[in-house]
């Protein structure tokens, strides 16, 4: 779903959604190295064919395209992103997400994005505040209503490994 060519990064548009271990020779397939990748938790606003999401990820001028896409309501990209995402967004994702089976929601937030002036996101004390609202209250929301447990990288990978969803 991810596409950086047109910035001189990867093209991760046919990478797994999925958390799935590292091919040798590639980042975007699945293989058999020992580093499990855990995706960040987004998924489009919508169900579209498999095609039409790389031709989505892999527009022309992708940020005009996908701006005027998102403004008509047509698609965009939800993500478990406190910054990015209002908590109704990153709710429905997260519901989406469980009720496909999918064994994490990955949330993402840079540290500097956690203090007052440390990312464009947060630049005032009023606004750091929403933030940690909105993750306070998807917490709560995904443990509370989805059953999720919170859990560090080695953790999952133990119990991804193991195949135990839930040890206590």
């Amino acid at each position: 779903m991810f596409y950086e060519g047109h910035k001189g990064g990867p093209d991760f548009v046919e990478a797994p959604l999925t958390p799935y271990f590292l091919a040798y020779d590639s980042a975007t397939r699945p293989g058999s190295s020992n580093v499990l990748e855990i995706p960040v938790s987004a998924a489009l606003n919508r169900r579209l064919p498999r095609r039409v999401r790389y031709a989505y990820a892999r527009a022309p001028r992708p940020y005009t395209t996908k701006r005027v896409l998102r403004k008509l309501g047509l698609a965009r990209v939800r993500w478990l992103r406190p910054s990015y995402s209002s908590l109704d967004d990153m709710t429905e994702l997260a519901r989406q997400l469980a009720s496909a089976g999918e064994p994490a929601l990955n949330l993402l937030f840079h540290s500097s994005e956690a203090i007052v002036g440390g990312s464009p996101y947060n630049r005032t004390e009023a606004e750091l505040a929403a933030f940690v609202e909105r993750l306070e209250r998807f917490f709560q929301f995904a443990i509370g209503e989805l059953g999720a447990t919170p859990v560090t990288f080695m953790e999952f990978r133990r119990r991804f490994v193991t195949g135990k969803r839930d040890e206590g």
